[in-house]
């Protein structure tokens, strides 16, 4: 019975972890990552027109 609950509480450990990490930023919740979203507002202008055009 305690292998099993060691066993158990081994595979919880390291499972959750992973679970409770924060996703990463994804400002207009595309999917896309803002690191890697070539438009992280999501109104169709690409971050670098905008940063072109002010």
């Amino acid at each position: 019975m305690q292998k099993k609950l060691f066993s158990f509480l081994l595979c919880v450990s390291l499972i959750t972890p992973g679970c409770l990490e924060a996703p990463p930023p994804d400002m207009d919740g595309d999917g896309i990552q803002d690191a890697e979203d070539l438009d992280i507002d999501g109104d169709g202008w690409s971050n670098s027109e905008e940063m072109n055009c002010t």
